[in-house]
């Protein structure tokens, strides 16, 4: 099947989906919707900056960090830290470390990390 843009589903061991990851193309920058149980969670827009990535969420959190290597947190709409990704660069593939501080929402951070990861390395590859 052809497919435009990014996609990605999170299952659980036993097949159960959880979380739903899409690119959506039609934007002027980057914008990526994350659904959990098939609800919109949040969308992730990237802003536009000449040195630096910068993304806006619209539930009220925000990433800081140096987004272009893969290291950032998340702070909730409540100015606390939800989690925080580090990319392991001696690897052999793509390894993170990702300590979440509040597990209430620990499907919302990886899926808000997983649409940056693929936002950064498509960027990466165009380049």
């Amino acid at each position: 099947m052809i497919s435009i843009g990014d996609k990605t589903t999170l299952y659980d061991m036993k097949g159960g989906k959880h979380a739903y990851i899409e690119q959506r193309i039609l934007h002027l920058m980057p914008h990526y919707e994350i659904y959990l149980e098939d609800h919109l969670a949040c969308s992730i827009n990237k802003k536009f900056r000449l040195l630096k990535n910068d993304y806006a969420l619209t539930n009220g959190y925000r990433v800081d960090g140096n987004i272009l290597a893969l290291n950032f947190t998340i702070i909730d709409s409540h100015g606390k830290k939800m989690c925080s990704i580090k990319r392991k660069f001696i690897s052999i593939g793509d390894r993170y470390e990702i300590t979440i501080l509040d597990h209430q929402q620990e499907l919302l951070a990886l899926a808000i990390m997983i649409a940056i990861a693929n936002d950064v390395n498509r960027a990466q590859r165009n380049n």
